[in-house]
């Protein structure tokens, strides 16, 4: 068993060096402590219960300490400074057509109306939001205005 541990060690530590992220960590640390119980003569019984044990307590400790300080947040974009931004509409913006285009803080980009309605050329928009490269906008009514 003794080669079994430190053949499953070396495996996930190899997977854990060629992943982006942690993956196999924990249960590494498992294998090795089954390779040291292995080592010392101890049953097989109890080497894979101690590599369980330590595979589970070792994913429940660090787990979240990793989601909290390692892992990265989403970052905010540029492009998410222009939402709630008043922008010109250059081109109609018609759903159905899939064409538009408006203007924000000197930005050109194509927009679609939160709802099938026909937004004219000249009108004021609201971004509510982005999705890729395009605008969705809400009119803003004259009434509003």
């Amino acid at each position: 068993m003794t080669y079994t541990w430190l053949a499953l060690a070396l495996l996930f530590i190899f997977v854990e060096f060629v992943t982006p992220q942690l993956v196999s960590i924990w249960v590494s640390l498992g294998s090795f402590a089954a390779l040291v119980i292995s080592l010392l003569g101890g049953p097989v019984w109890l080497q894979v219960g101690l590599f369980l044990v330590v595979s589970v307590i070792a994913i429940l400790t660090t787990r979240s300490l990793y989601r909290k300080y390692v892992k990265q947040k989403a970052v905010p974009t540029n492009a998410d400074a222009l939402i709630e931004k008043t922008a010109v509409v250059l081109i109609e913006i018609n759903n159905l057509e899939a064409v538009g285009q408006v203007k924000v803080n000197g930005q050109i980009w194509s927009a679609k109306s939160m709802t099938d309605h026909i937004i004219p050329e000249g009108s004021l928009v609201i971004v509510k939001e982005i999705v890729g490269v395009k605008m969705i906008v809400e009119e803003i009514k004259q009434s509003n205005i």
